[in-house]
């Protein structure tokens, strides 16, 4: 493939746009090979035991690449809290609190 399991990490945790395109491209190629097997089936291309050794072949293949527990989805929500902290979320709250600190402090010194 054209990228990594490690660089889609990346691109997750880091939360860039082009994550979500790559996985996109990534699911519906996984979906289109074994479509193409269905389809070859359904097509009757093959006689019937070969058709059966087709799809068997073709949902083994779909079963190993998909992730149905979805863990790289639970482990970037997880992971959330790190990044929007690390990408400025958290210095932005204390920037937020430091200027509230200092209106507070102009406004008793007006009264």
């Amino acid at each position: 493939p054209p990228f990594t399991r490690a660089y889609l990490y990346h691109l997750l945790h880091t939360h860039e746009m082009s994550a979500h395109t790559l996985l996109v491209a990534h699911n519906v190629a996984v979906l289109d090979a074994l479509l193409t097997g269905v389809r070859a089936i359904l097509l009757g291309r093959a006689d019937q035991n070969e058709a059966a050794a087709i799809f068997a072949r073709e949902v083994i293949r779909f079963e190993e690449v998909y992730d149905g527990s979805m863990s790289v989805l639970h482990t970037a929500r997880d992971n959330w809290k790190d990044v929007k902290y690390a990408r400025g979320k958290g210095r932005l709250a204390r920037e937020a609190q430091k200027h509230k600190d200092v209106r507070s402090v102009h406004s008793t010194e007006v009264q």
